[in-house]
């Protein structure tokens, strides 16, 4: 433990006997020079080893697309139409020799008559069923992520476009001696 007399002791001591002081304050300053002197950063013409600032940008690559429907996406409905894909939902009447017999009396079976007219796939085509199709063109596409849509965000990275940040060159203790 320190008492007050050796204060005083060192004090009458270096009064006596300055120059291990000065040897300590003059290494102490030549320490601070070398240390400021190879950690002071240098301009980005003097280095090796360049590091760059890290933020996001094209020269990072994507990270996230747009997302919203669009034919790159492919189709989710088809429009819908009466057409010749979707079959054939009534023939025209006419009268032919295929439309067959006739019941006579409803319920109770009084006879049969030969049937004038009717409607038969030899009459013609009256309407065709409606249904979706490709051949109708497109209703609804599906939504996805796509190149085309556009970028909503970049990578992050180290890059030069982003600027100059210092330099990574080694210290005067991390090079390697002969």
């Amino acid at each position: 433990m320190w008492k007050p007399s050796d204060l005083v002791n060192e004090y009458r001591r270096f009064r006596q006997n300055p120059k291990p002081f000065a040897i300590a304050v003059i290494l102490i300053l030549t320490a601070a020079v070398v240390v400021a002197w190879t950690t002071a950063e240098k301009s980005e013409a003097n280095c090796t080893a360049k590091v760059y600032r890290q933020d996001r940008g094209p020269s990072c690559g994507v990270d996230a697309y747009a997302s919203k429907a669009s034919e790159h996406c492919g189709v989710e409905e088809y429009r819908s139409g009466a057409a010749e894909v979707c079959g054939v939902a009534e023939y025209n009447e006419c009268e032919t020799g295929g439309c067959g017999w006739i019941k006579l009396g409803g319920h109770v079976n009084i006879g049969k008559v030969k049937a004038h007219s009717c409607r038969h796939p030899n009459c013609g085509i009256a309407r065709f069923n409606v249904c979706k199709h490709e051949s109708f063109g497109v209703a609804t596409y599906k939504t996805c992520a796509a190149p085309a849509h556009g970028v909503v965000q970049y990578k992050s990275c180290r890059h030069q476009d982003f600027g100059f940040e210092k330099c990574a060159d080694p210290k005067i203790w991390e090079f390697e001696r002969p």
